[in-house]
């Protein structure tokens, strides 16, 4: 069974959902139609796909910041939290035995995630 180049390079961009793949397949496809300097052009789509993992890789590192404070921000309390009760138990009991204490001790737990998923969203960038 012959399977021209393009098809199969279709098939598996479609497989793996890579749109890097779709664009060498469709430039496969396109040169075979049309003719021209396919070496040349495929050396402009490898240059663009460089580009934008370049690309991906700096967005990564300059949003790590912002993920890390995420997780800071997640876990600050819950170890200050552990180590008051560890130094001083009686400390922390009205927080959680009046009602005054688990409104507020609800109210911390909401903000956290609120503010967790606000970072969430500002870190996530799709490119």
């Amino acid at each position: 069974m012959d399977v021209p180049i393009e098809d199969a390079l279709m098939r598996v961009a479609q497989r793996m959902d890579s749109r890097d793949l779709e664009q060498i397949a469709l430039v496969a496809s396109l040169q075979r139609q049309a003719g021209g300097n396919t070496a040349e052009v495929l050396d402009v789509v490898v240059e663009a796909i460089r580009e934008r993992f370049k690309l991906r890789r700096l967005v990564h590192a300059l949003t790590a910041q912002g993920r890390l404070s995420r997780w800071i921000l997640i876990g600050l309390p819950i170890v200050v939290a552990g180590w008051m009760g560890l130094v001083n138990p009686h400390y922390l009991a009205p927080l959680f035995h009046t009602t005054g204490g688990q409104i507020l001790l609800a109210m911390a737990v909401v903000m956290v995630i609120a503010g967790s998923l606000v970072i969430k969203r500002i870190t996530s960038i799709e490119l």
